[in-house]
């Protein structure tokens, strides 16, 4: 289904988008409109995958230079609390919060200590509270903790799939005898687990190649590839045909296809094909396992492919075809292309994936100059992870045109891949660019890596 974002061309559209140009223009707006445009966003969560996309820190970084009323997140909050679902849709919310605290927002930290108090998530907040460095904060923090779980019976039982290593429960540990107890007690419960996963690998590399499928067929269990692939041979290629052509179980058919991977050769183009599609199991989540398999192929048994799939109606068919141009594309392709990608951006969230890989093919052309549709995508896309793939190929064929048109923007984009790219490829000349390069090779929130690249970047000696 579509999402009700704004026009692209909007500044509600580009804070949606999390485009470093939404960034840069609210700022610039009168302050009461860009905060009522930033508390939109986050309180009407404008991501199409929410488990991938990131918003909250650069949310939270405009939140704090816009002094945001936080009144309205409190209510949104206080509106699902009970409800484990509207409280996972509202993690926006929360996370932008989180990152506001962890940059020195009190306000944001007392609301998340409520949380903490009261709601089924409660233990979404406690990387960012105890990531203050606030000692008096993490001491109240730990005694909430207490006070929610007044037993240790039930603290060990919420305790009981938390990561007892996490630096956040170390410290909440050193404050507080009883959440050490029921760490203690999580931890060993981790290594039993820890103890039985390595047995059965160790088990598992005792078995042969059949004894590996028997074993997923009747377990339900996943193989690890590396284990299947250190067993399989040549010969082992009709028995392993045979076994995903009768899709006995999901799992045994999973591991006959990782285990054809490693010993596939262009014999079973064919047959890859229409078994794929004779299968209604492996219509979409499936799919990519024999994608997997073709794209070992040489590229000169690819290619035709290629063509012969291109825009086909079967949507399977369609997908081998731009995921061989996504790794064996050149400049004849370009044409058909960025022809592709306007009609894709008009279902964009069912096209994502097309999008995506399509950006990367046409990025494998480089210097060739300006491409518009590619223009357009950046410009229009709402999955602000479709950028990953849409910068590079922006940089990579328009080196030039992108230094002087996006890559300025991208240092403020909410994706730290994008920022990546916009760090080394912005021209310091461009106005904002070296201040926000030095404010990059500060911000103890980014990578090392890009501080010490934006360090560079200005003649810095790196840390």
């Amino acid at each position: 289904m579509p999402f009700p974002n704004a026009a692209y061309d909007t500044a509600l559209g580009q804070l949606q988008r999390g485009r470093g140009l939404g960034f840069l223009i609210a700022q610039d707006l009168p302050r009461s409109k860009a905060r009522r445009l930033l508390t939109s966003c986050i309180l009407d969560d404008p991501r199409m995958d929410i488990q991938c996309e990131e918003r909250s820190e650069s949310y939270a970084d405009l939140a704090l230079k816009l002094d945001l009323d936080l009144d309205p997140l409190v209510q949104r909050l206080r509106e699902v609390r009970g409800d484990e679902d509207q409280e996972y849709q509202s993690g926006l919310v929360n996370d932008t919060l989180g990152a506001m605290a962890e940059r020195g927002s009190t306000a944001a930290a007392e609301i998340l200590l409520e949380v903490v108090r009261q709601a089924h998530r409660w233990d979404v907040c406690l990387d960012a509270l105890v990531s203050t460095g606030d000692a008096e904060l993490c001491v109240r923090l730990a005694r909430i903790i207490e006070s929610r779980f007044s037993t240790p019976e039930s603290l060990r039982s919420a305790l009981e799939w938390q990561y007892p290593e996490n630096p956040a429960w170390k410290r909440l540990a050193t404050l507080n005898d009883r959440i050490l107890d029921a760490l203690q007690f999580c931890t060993e419960g981790r290594r039993r687990r820890n103890e039985e996963r390595d047995e059965r690998i160790v088990w598992l590399r005792t078995l042969n190649l059949r004894g590996l499928i028997q074993h997923a067929c009747t377990s339900n269990q996943h193989i690890p590839r590396e284990i299947v692939q250190a067993v399989v041979r040549p010969e082992d290629t009709a028995y392993l045909q045979n076994e995903v052509s009768r899709w006995e179980s999901n799992w045994a058919a999973y591991t006959a296809l990782a285990a054809l991977e490693a010993v596939a050769t262009p014999d079973l183009l064919d047959w890859l094909i229409e078994t794929m599609l004779r299968h209604p199991k492996s219509r979409r989540t499936n799919h990519w396992r024999f994608i997997q398999i073709l794209l070992t192929l040489p590229a000169p048994v690819l290619l035709p492919l290629a063509n012969k799939y291109w825009t086909h109606v079967d949507p399977r068919l369609d997908r081998i075809s731009w995921q061989i141009l996504a790794e064996h594309a050149d400049r004849s392709d370009l044409p058909r292309l960025s022809a592709r990608l306007p009609k894709l951006l008009e279902d964009e969230c069912e096209n994502h994936y097309a999008i995506c890989e399509i950006s990367r093919a046409i990025g494998r052309s480089p210097d060739v100059g300006p491409i518009p549709e590619l223009q357009s995508a950046y410009e229009r896309v709402e999955h602000s992870c479709s950028r990953w793939y849409i910068v590079p190929a922006l940089r990579r064929t328009d080196p030039d045109g992108f230094r002087e048109t996006y890559a300025t923007e991208c240092l403020w984009d909410c994706e730290a891949r994008v920022r990546d790219e916009a760090v080394e490829a912005a021209s310091l000349t461009a106005p904002r660019a070296a201040d926000r390069l030095a404010d990059l090779a500060a911000d103890p929130f980014e990578s090392p890596e890009l501080r010490d690249l934006a360090r560079k970047r200005l003649g810095q000696t790196t840390a």
